[in-house]
């Protein structure tokens, strides 16, 4: 019954923080647009908060990484997989007593591979990559917004609502999975297709999409709209030589 009540005090309370911040949200929005001065204070507030859910993941991190436990069910099984992968043994055997491979695409356990070698095949290792998967992500969303925005401030306030929504993604960015180098990938690919148009750049984005799906079976709507976006470029690409061509034959009948 005390388990009960202490999980129920705890739900109403995430549900009242979570109101009144959008509370907060609704009546700030408003005066920010319209008033200068209480714009640069919401601007404060907005950066305090976001700092502060930054230490609390940085927090969080710290406290998760050597536990020596699952903190999702089947960390200690994708372990399994990275030390097949280091003992040069198949990681996708048959089913037997002994171990029942997770049907995951390998790449996480690939890229896991050279870190593995600096300080072993065990949880630590494979949550650290996924806390650098998710630290990367957290850098891709400062650098698009700050892009958009010029602004470093706005930049930061992206990055704490980004570490807010560790509870939503249940907790899986810093645990051993591939969720963060999935979502690096993706946030990654999408900042080169938008940061420039040169041809390395756009086939290094489409390089991360087709990873997606090598991280995790899901991201294989990432792989189609690579093909669609290749697909895409090239008749642009078509437009533009024809645009040209008739420019320059234009000019020489001229």
């Amino acid at each position: 019954m005390f388990n009960n009540f202490s999980l129920n005090s705890a739900s109403i309370s995430d549900s009242a923080v979570r109101l009144s911040l959008f509370v907060l949200i609704a009546i700030a929005s408003p005066i920010y647009l319209y008033s200068q001065k209480a714009a640069k204070s919401i601007r404060i507030i907005l950066g305090g908060y976001a700092i502060a859910q930054i230490l609390f993941i940085v927090f969080l991190w710290f406290n998760h990484i050597d536990f020596p436990l699952n903190l999702e069910a089947m960390e200690l099984l994708r372990v399994q997989h990275l030390q097949r992968l280091m003992q040069g043994l198949p990681i996708y055997p048959e089913p037997s007593s002994d171990f029942v491979a997770l049907a995951y695409n390998p790449l996480s356990y690939l890229f896991t591979m050279s870190f593995a070698i600096v300080f072993g095949a065990n949880l630590f290792t494979i949550r650290l990559v996924a806390m650098l998967g998710a630290a990367g992500s957290g850098i891709v969303v400062f650098l698009a917004v700050r892009r958009q925005t010029q602004s470093n401030g706005w930049g930061l306030i992206a990055v704490g609502l980004f570490a807010a929504a560790y509870r939503v993604m249940d907790t899986y960015l810093d645990n051993a999975h591939a969720e963060s180098l999935l979502l690096l990938s993706i946030l990654l690919g999408c900042y080169l297709i938008d940061r420039s148009r040169s041809w390395i750049v756009e086939r290094l984005a489409m390089l991360m999409f087709v990873a997606v799906l090598w991280f995790k079976q899901q991201g294989a709507i990432f792989a189609i709209a690579t093909g669609m976006l290749a697909l895409f470029l090239a008749i642009e690409k078509r437009k533009a030589e024809l645009r040209k061509s008739t420019q320059q034959t234009r000019s020489v009948l001229q």
